[in-house]
């Protein structure tokens, strides 16, 4: 990815787009989308009010990130472009690589700005624990990529770690005081940053290890040899003891494995076939592994230590459709949760708390408790 080769021969319309972040009809009209750009500039400055929230009327998908039972935390990239194809084919979302974007908290029902403008995306990395924030920023040289993370902390901004290589999707998140990273250059690496400890260097945890979860003291990460096969790794950060979970795990695509925690345990799926998943789960305590599913359809998204959910892309001839089901451990039974257009960032399916968590077609964020109850969702 040179991006410092490829930027001179990128053409003004798409700069333009990029820059001001908006929607598109296609096919593209390049004298509609340079007009559409300039009044949108010129627009902005008479709406200060929008400025930081939406300045260019680009009403940009929510992207999750996490939270607990109590809130909500989610950002907006307010470069990101939406192109709109005629007839019933999916809406695509061409991901704004730069910035700037606003992170949200959203409780009882009410949005909280945490954090306006930050020169970061999800793309590359963007967490918040609810009052600090970290995110990187990617510089793209000739011959290497580096990448930067920052943590803001409402008061300061540092620099905290720094490679040569770009940080994974989802591949940062700030849990308790410390700060993981996954990044990829010639091949992938873990590292560990303890904020709590201010002298302290990075801790190269792992190589070949690019998917990974955290909860409080707990780090499960996945890494793989040369014939990928995968090995599933359980480290206690407080006490720095480590166990191997499972290993050899063979997948049908290059997915990988995706470990995430579910109370006391490690939950993760395992590709047999395409778009077929095995639940397997972990339990510390009695050091034993159950199969909570020897085949279910979709990914696994999330899971509580009595449910478990699945996202699933159905493809169709001219429009996908993203189905998320909940599966219910003591009885067997699963139950649709909900079905829609695959367009944009729609999905983003995920356990948070004691609820189901997704982005819906319309780009409204949607919460249905796993236990039943009502249904509720929110604008952006």
């Amino acid at each position: 990815m040179q991006f410092g080769r490829l930027l001179p021969s990128v053409s003004v319309l798409v700069l333009l787009a990029f820059a001001s972040g908006c929607l598109l009809d296609a096919p593209f009209d390049p004298a509609n989308v340079l007009g559409r750009a300039e009044s949108l500039v010129a627009g902005a400055a008479d709406r200060i009010d929008d400025i930081v929230e939406d300045p260019f009327d680009a009403r940009p998908y929510p992207a999750l990130i996490g939270g607990d039972d109590r809130r909500l935390f989610y950002t907006t990239n307010l470069t990101d472009i939406r192109v709109r194809f005629p007839g019933p084919t999916n809406e695509l979302v061409l991901p704004g690589l730069l910035g700037p974007s606003n992170v949200y908290a959203l409780q009882n029902g009410q949005r909280e700005l945490l954090r306006a403008l930050v020169p970061g995306t999800q793309i590359f990395g963007l967490d918040t624990d609810g009052q600090a924030i970290v995110y990187a920023e990617i510089v793209v040289g000739e011959d290497t990529s580096f990448s930067r993370v920052f943590h803001d902390d409402g008061l300061t901004t540092r620099e905290v770690f720094a490679t040569e290589g770009i940080v994974l999707p989802r591949g940062l998140r700030l849990e308790n005081g410390r700060v993981v990273v996954a990044v990829v250059s010639d091949a992938s690496r873990l590292y560990l940053v303890d904020l709590l400890k201010a002298d302290a260097p990075p801790e190269r945890i792992a190589d070949a290890s690019r998917l990974f979860a955290v909860s409080g003291d707990r780090l499960a990460y996945v890494t793989e040899d040369e014939n990928f096969a995968s090995t599933i790794h359980l480290r206690d950060l407080a006490t720095g003891r480590e166990r191997i979970v499972a290993e050899g795990i063979r997948t049908w695509t290059t997915i990988g494995v995706r470990p995430l925690f579910a109370g006391d345990l490690l939950v993760w799926g395992e590709t047999v076939a395409d778009g077929v998943v095995r639940v397997r789960a972990y339990d510390p305590a009695t050091d034993t592994i159950e199969v909570w599913a020897e085949a279910v359809a979709g990914e696994l998204a999330g899971a509580t230590e009595r449910f478990f959910v699945t996202q699933e892309r159905r493809v169709r001839e001219r429009s996908d459709k993203i189905v998320i089901t909940r599966h219910e451990m003591d009885t067997g039974r699963s139950r649709q949760v909900a079905d829609f257009r695959a367009d944009g960032r729609a999905g983003q399916a995920r356990v948070i708390g004691n609820r189901i968590v997704f982005v819906n077609d319309e780009r409204r964020i949607v919460t249905v408790p796993l236990d039943g109850g009502e249904r509720r969702s929110f604008g952006p």
